[in-house]
């Protein structure tokens, strides 16, 4: 009788283990933005790794048909302005893919960061998380979730800039081939 008790007290189910139902609930509500900007952050790399897979096509293209397609020099020079804007487009999706995993918020002592966590060995990370109550977990999701949604933000600002040129890139390309057709 007497260890069941003392089991009960060591191992809170996580309903009981909160203070009170308002600090269940900021916790639950920033796990579930939490998700929300894993999400995102999900969206932002396929978008990223389709505009690469985009670009890389339009620059083989433009290579193809100027090595192969006797042209005016005026044309040459679409097809070129073509390929640079596609290849800055590139470039700039090749850095939003550039892992970045410190956003300089709370990671010294953050549990739940990576950054944190790489740099301890096993032991040392589960007794450094068994010694956080429940409020500094919620304070450090606070900080995880403040430092993913300005990375997601960079990335969506790196993604519409390289769409764009993208797009500029592809519509100079298009004029291109037709003045080739034309003449």
């Amino acid at each position: 009788m007497y260890q069941k008790r003392a089991i009960k007290k060591k191992f809170c189910k996580p309903t009981t283990c909160y203070k009170d139902k308002r600090q269940k609930f900021k916790y639950n509500y920033l796990l579930n933005l939490l998700e929300k900007q894993v999400q995102y952050q999900h969206l932002n790399a396929e978008q990223g790794n389709c505009l690469i897979a985009i670009d890389v096509g339009f620059i083989c293209a433009v290579i193809s048909i100027t090595q192969f397609v006797t042209m005016p020099i005026f044309i040459s020079l679409i097809m070129l302005s073509s390929l640079l804007s596609i290849l800055i487009g590139f470039i700039i999706c090749i850095i939003h893919i550039q892992p970045i995993m410190k956003a300089r918020v709370g990671n010294d002592h953050n549990p739940r960061s990576m950054a944190y966590i790489i740099t301890k060995s096993k032991e040392d990370y589960y007794n450094d998380f068994k010694k956080s109550s429940v409020e500094e977990l919620i304070k450090y999701t606070s900080y995880q979730l403040s430092g993913m949604s300005r990375l997601n933000a960079r990335g969506y600002r790196l993604i519409n800039v390289g769409t764009i040129f993208t797009l500029f890139g592809v519509l100079l390309f298009s004029i291109g081939i037709v003045l080739i057709m034309l003449i």
